[in-house]
């Protein structure tokens, strides 16, 4: 399928449209978050900070409905069972003698 030039600069300037909104709501930071962005020197946030713990995950994970933060939270969850499992089984094939 080919598409016309014109037609391609349509959808370029859409996507770029489209990308720059969610970038906007993404980045978009409400004044209580400001604290936790740019913390003030010897607060908790600071010293997190310092720390290495990046704050703007923890923002993130705050901007989620609680829903949507015990949803993330299960497939987490099943992931850790998983690879807990596949250890398991790793560990049993190593321990079962071989048959030769």
């Amino acid at each position: 399928m080919e598409i016309s030039e014109n037609r391609e600069s349509e959808l370029a300037n859409g996507l770029a449209g489209f990308f720059a909104i969610i970038t906007a709501r993404l980045m978009k930071r409400l004044p209580n978050e400001e604290w936790l962005l740019n913390p003030k020197p010897g607060t908790a946030a600071a010293a997190a900070r310092e720390f290495g713990i990046d704050l703007s995950l923890t923002l993130a994970n705050l901007r989620l409905s609680p829903e949507e933060r015990i949803r993330r939270l299960d497939k987490a969850r099943a992931m850790m069972n998983e690879v807990r499992e596949a250890g398991r089984r790793a560990r049993s094939r190593r321990r079962s003698p071989k048959s030769t």
